[in-house]
C-alpha cells in the first residue's frame, strides 16, 4: 500500500508499529502452524501453545482494522471483524456450555495441547479479546466509536497490559505464576499489540481524541501518557529487583512505587498547568481580537447552523435589528425577511450549504419594522464539528438611493431632451409662421406696388406718391418683424445694455402683460460676463417668471442681481401658494429640470425651495472669475 495513503491516514506512528508488529507475529505463528512446528511457540513447560485459531482471529483483526483506518474496503473490513466475532462468540459458547463444535482443530491438529485441555481451542480469556476488539473496530466503521470505545476499549487494553507486565514480572522473578500459566506469551504479546495499535490510533471520539489531534498540547500530552505508561513498568520493574535482591522490604517498595508516581504525576500536572494557562491567555487575546475585528466590521456579521440557530453576531447586528442579543439567539434568519421572500431566502441558505456560497441583495426587516436594502454574502464553514454559515450584511441604502436618483436623472434628462426638441420646434414653426404670414404678406405688397410702378411710370404723380408711402410703411413694419424674430431668437438688449438692464426691462415687461407687481433690485450697472452666462442666466429668469404666472398664483415677485466676493447671485421668490419640494421628484418638471442644466452647463449651483403657502425661492449662484477662465 502506498507510504503517502498511510502517511495521510489515521495512523499515529506507534499505532501503527503496534499493528505492523502484531501482523508479523500472527503470520509467523500461521506460518509455524504450516510447516508443523508448533512446538517451536511454547515458552516453558508449563505455557500453552499460540493456537492457529488465535494467529488467524488476530490476523483477520489486524487487516480490518487497517482497511477501516486507511479508509478501504469498508464491507471486507466488516466482513473480516464479524468472522472474528463469530468465531470468538462460538469459542465462548464451547467452553461454556462443555461441547465441541468442531472449529478447534478444523485446520490443524494440534499434537502439543493434552487431550484434557482441548486443543486448538482459543481460551475464555482471549476468546473474550476476541470477541470485544471486532465489536470497536465495528464502532469505528460506522462512526459510533465514543460509546463503544469508552466502555469497551479502555478496558480491553488495561487487561491486557496487565497481562503483559504479569509476564515481565515473572520473569523478573523466574517463576511460573499460575495466574499465566495457561496463557501463551505470543497470544499475550499480539492482544496487547492490536489493542494498543487501536488504543493509540487517531480517532474523532474515542478516549485518547484529545491526545491525537493534530495540535501541540495534544503532541505534548500523548507523548507523556507514553512516558507514563514506560514509567511505571520502570517503575514496577525496579521495585521487584529491588525486592529481590533485599536492597527493601516489601512495604517500602510499595512507597517508594508510589513516591515514584506521585512525583511523575507532579511532573505532568504542573506542565499541563502551565500549557494550559497559556494557551486560556492566548484564547482571550484571540477572543479579544475577534470581537474587535467583528465589531469594526461595516456591517452586521452572523454565523448560525444547520437548524438556524445563531451561534455569533456582532452587536452591530442587534444594533441595526433593534433586538437584544438573547432575542436574536432565540430567532431564526428567516425572522428578518419579508414574510412573501422567506421561501426564497430559505433556497438561498440551502443553496450555501451545498455549493459553499451566495451573494444576493435583499431587504433586512427591523424589530421596529422598517426594511434596509442590504447585501448578504454567505460562506458554509465547519464551526464545532458541524456545518454552519458564516457571513455579512452591509447596508447598501446610500448606494440604492444613488442608483434611483441616476434613474431618475436619467429620466428627467430624456424627458427634458423631448421637451427641447419640441421647444425647437415649435420656436422653428412660430418662425417660419411669422416669416410666411408676416414678412411673405409684407414683401409680396413691396414687390406688387413695385411692379405696378414698373408697369405705370407714366401713371398720375398722386397715386404714384401714395403707393411709395405705403411701401415706406410696408418697410417699416417688415424691419420691425425682422427685429422682433431676432429678439425672441437672442435678446440684443443682453449685448447693448448688459444683463442687469435686460432682466429689468424683461421684468416691466412681465408686469405690463400679466398685472403681477414684479420688483427687481441691482446695484450692478455693466458686468464681465461670457456670452454664454448671460443668456443663461437671461432665461432662467425668464422661465422663473413664466412659472411664477402658470402655477404659482402669486400677486408679487421679489428679484436681484447681486456679486458678492466674485460670485453672482440671481434670487427670484414670489408670495404664491408654493408646493412640497419632494414633488420636485415625481412630476415632470420640465421647466425646473431646464433651469438646473442651464445652471450647470454655465458652472452655476441651481437650488430651489418652495413650502405650501410660503411660496418660492429660486437662486442661482455662478462663480464670475470661473467664468471668465473660461470664456477666455
Amino acid at each position: 500500500m502506498p507510504f503517502t495513503t498511510i502517511k495521510e491516514s489515521n495512523f499515529t506512528r506507534i499505532s501503527l508499529f503496534c499493528l505492523v508488529t502484531a501482523l508479523l507475529l500472527s503470520l509467523a505463528v500461521i506460518f509455524l502452524w504450516v510447516a508443523e512446528l508448533p512446538g517451536l511457540m511454547k515458552y516453558g513447560m508449563h505455557q500453552s501453545i499460540t493456537k492457529f485459531n488465535t494467529a488467524l482471529c488476530a490476523l483477520f483483526t489486524g487487516i480490518s482494522y487497517l482497511l477501516i483506518t486507511l479508509g478501504k474496503q469498508k464491507r471486507t473490513a466488516v466482513i473480516l471483524a464479524s468472522i472474528v466475532s463469530l468465531i470468538s462468540l462460538i469459542t465462548l459458547a464451547e467452553h461454556a456450555f462443555h461441547f465441541n463444535a468442531g472449529i478447534d482443530e478444523l485446520f490443524f491438529k494440534d499434537p502439543v495441547t493434552a487431550i484434557a485441555n482441548n486443543p486448538g481451542r482459543m481460551t475464555i480469556g482471549t476468546s473474550l479479546e476476541f470477541f470485544i476488539l471486532p465489536l470497536v473496530l465495528l464502532s469505528i466503521a460506522y462512526k459510533k466509536e465514543k460509546f463503544i470505545i469508552d466502555i469497551l476499549l479502555i478496558p480491553l487494553w488495561s487487561v491486557s497490559f496487565l497481562i503483559v507486565m504479569g509476564y515481565f514480572f515473572q520473569l523478573g522473578k523466574s517463576v511460573s505464576f499460575t495466574g499465566y500459566s495457561k496463557l501463551s506469551l505470543i497470544a499475550v504479546l499480539i492482544i496487547f499489540l492490536l489493542t494498543s495499535a487501536v488504543f493509540f490510533g487517531k480517532s474523532e471520539n474515542g478516549f485518547l481524541a484529545p491526545f491525537t489531534k493534530n495540535t501541540s498540547a495534544a503532541k505534548i500530552n500523548g507523548r507523556a501518557l507514553i512516558i507514563s505508561i514506560l514509567l511505571s513498568m520502570v517503575f514496577g520493574w525496579l521495585r521487584l529487583q529491588g525486592e529481590e535482591y533485599g536492597l527493601y522490604v516489601h512495604n517500602f517498595g510499595i512507597v517508594l512505587m508510589g513516591f515514584f508516581i506521585i512525583l511523575m504525576l507532579i511532573y505532568i500536572t504542573r506542565s499541563n498547568t502551565l500549557r494550559l494557562n497559556r494557551a486560556e491567555e492566548q484564547i482571550k487575546r484571540e477572543k479579544e481580537l475577534s470581537d474587535n475585528v467583528l465589531g469594526s466590521i461595516p456591517g452586521i456579521f452572523y454565523l448560525f447552523d444547520a437548524n438556524g440557530t445563531f451561534l455569533k453576531q456582532n452587536k452591530l447586528f442587534a444594533k441595526i435589528a433593534g433586538y437584544e442579543g438573547e432575542e436574536i439567539e432565540r430567532m431564526h434568519p428567516l425572522d428578518f425577511f419579508e414574510e412573501n421572500k422567506k421561501q426564497q431566502i430559505q433556497q438561498h441558505i440551502a443553496t450555501v450549504f451545498e455549493k459553499g456560497t451566495v451573494t444576493i441583495e435583499e431587504l433586512f426587516v427591523t424589530k421596529s419594522g422598517r426594511k434596509i436594502p442590504m447585501l448578504f454574502t454567505a460562506v458554509r464553514m465547519m464551526y464545532d464539528g458541524q456545518p454552519c454559515v458564516v457571513g455579512t450584511g452591509l447596508d447598501i441604502s446610500e448606494r440604492k438611493k444613488a442608483e434611483e436618483e441616476v434613474q431618475l436623472v436619467n429620466e428627467q434628462l430624456r424627458e427634458l431632451t423631448k421637451y427641447m426638441e419640441n421647444l425647437r420646434e415649435q420656436e422653428r414653426l412660430n418662425i417660419a409662421r411669422e416669416i410666411h404670414d408676416e414678412l411673405g404678406q409684407q414683401l409680396t405688397v413691396l414687390k406688387v406696388n413695385l411692379s405696378w410702378l414698373q408697369n405705370n411710370a407714366e401713371a398720375d404723380k398722386a397715386e404714384k406718391n401714395e403707393r411709395l408711402t405705403k411701401m415706406v410703411e410696408l418697410s417699416e413694419n417688415t424691419i420691425n418683424t425682422i427685429r422682433k424674430i431676432s429678439t425672441d431668437l437672442r435678446p440684443p438688449v443682453i449685448n447693448d445694455l448688459g444683463l442687469a438692464e435686460a432682466l429689468k426691462l424683461s421684468a416691466k415687461e412681465f408686469e405690463s402683460q400679466t398685472g403681477i407687481k414684479v420688483n427687481f433690485y441691482t446695484e450692478l450697472e455693466m458686468l464681465q460676463l461670457s456670452s454664454a452666462t448671460a443668456t443663461a442666466l437671461y432665461r432662467i429668469y425668464q422661465e422663473c417668471l413664466t412659472n411664477i404666472v402658470r402655477y404659482a398664483e402669486a400677486t408679487v415677485v421679489e428679484s436681484s442681481l447681486d456679486l458678492h466676493d466674485g460670485t453672482l447671485l440671481l434670487s427670484v421668490s414670489d408670495n404664491g401658494k408654493g408646493f412640497p419640494i419632494e414633488e420636485l421628484t415625481q412630476r415632470k418638471t420640465l421647466g425646473v429640470i431646464g433651469m438646473r442644466e442651464r445652471a450647470f452647463m454655465i458652472g452655476g449651483i441651481f437650488s430651489i425651495h418652495s413650502e405650501p403657502g410660503e411660496g418660492t425661492h429660486v437662486q442661482v449662484k455662478v462663480d464670475l472669475n470661473e467664468d471668465l477662465e473660461n470664456d477666455l
